[in-house]
């Protein structure tokens, strides 16, 4: 699993054992810990709005719904991501096929955002 993925891992974690009780904050110690000596790497938008968005929508197991994110474009890759791993869940090995999916031909290159919602979704944390 790569480094985005075992944040957002270790984000859900924080979150479940209480340890914080905002998506935000868990994101930003998670990332902290993952990228001890990267702060660019903290700050990377893309992984960070996906996961917030996932959480806003109540996809996260254990996770309440809210207002977590102002990134409507990375919340919404997360979410198409979610629908079409519901149908088709071996997706969830090909992150590129994932993406190429997600974004319906246009040409973008993915910035972690597959990585967080897989990583999930293999851990059985996103609802089924």
């Amino acid at each position: 699993m790569a480094a985005y993925g075992n944040a957002a891992l270790r984000a859900v974690e924080l979150l479940q054992r209480r340890a914080c009780n905002r998506p935000e904050d868990a994101w930003r110690l998670a990332v902290g810990e993952v990228f001890a000596h990267s702060p660019s790497a903290q700050a990377k938008g893309c992984p960070r709005g996906t996961f917030l968005g996932l959480c806003s929508a109540g996809e996260i197991e254990g996770v309440p719904p809210g207002n977590y994110t102002r990134s409507a474009k990375n919340m919404s890759y997360g979410l198409r991501a979610v629908q079409l791993l519901r149908k088709s869940p071996s997706l969830a090995n090909d992150e590129g096929t994932l993406w190429k999916n997600v974004i319906s031909g246009e040409s973008k290159v993915h910035n972690y955002q597959m990585e967080v919602v897989t990583s999930l979704w293999k851990s059985g944390l996103i609802s089924r």
